[in-house]
């Protein structure tokens, strides 16, 4: 099984986020943190962005945690992963709670849907972004976890708390 864990520890580095999707509106720099992707002793690691965009923004659900904001971390039991590949965003892993319902609660209590870790710079309702530019994306997320996909597709995705 490939496990993902988005960490609560920053690099030290910071990403960009936009206001708004299709790289619109304001934009800043939010904080990166480390995201491990191991199978077996097989093991690599590129940085991620958490933050959302209505409370960076300060969009009118800015207090809530809960609602628009970013990823819960994930309860006692790791969320299920599965690849998708459709739409404009292309290669990227979805994680939820329930496979059937593709929820995801987590340690939060406001449901989601669409959760996903995908290439960023964008503007973001709860997923995680791989930072870098677009051509680094293939090279440090992509492709590894293309390989990691030949041995096995099942997936679990842990969230820390930060």
């Amino acid at each position: 099984m490939i496990q993902i864990t988005i960490t609560g520890k920053p690099t030290g580095r910071k990403g960009l986020l936009y206001e708004f999707a299709g790289r619109k509106g304001r934009r800043t720099y939010v904080p990166t943190y480390f995201a491990i992707v191991c199978l077996g002793t097989e093991k690599f690691e590129f940085a991620v962005t958490r933050n959302s965009s209505f409370p960076t923004f300060g969009g009118e659900l800015a207090s809530l945690y809960g609602e628009k904001g970013e990823c819960p971390p994930s309860a006692d039991t790791p969320y299920t992963g599965i690849v998708r590949e459709d739409g404009p965003v292309g290669f990227r892993v979805e994680f939820f709670d329930d496979p059937e319902t593709r929820i995801l609660f987590g340690q939060g209590d406001m449901p989601r849907k669409y959760i996903q870790i995908h290439f960023g710079a964008a503007a973001s309702d709860g997923c995680v972004l791989v930072a870098g530019r677009r051509r680094a994306y293939g090279r440090v997320f992509k492709k590894p976890l293309q390989a990691m996909l030949k041995i096995t597709n099942k997936i679990q995705v842990v969230v820390e708390p930060r």
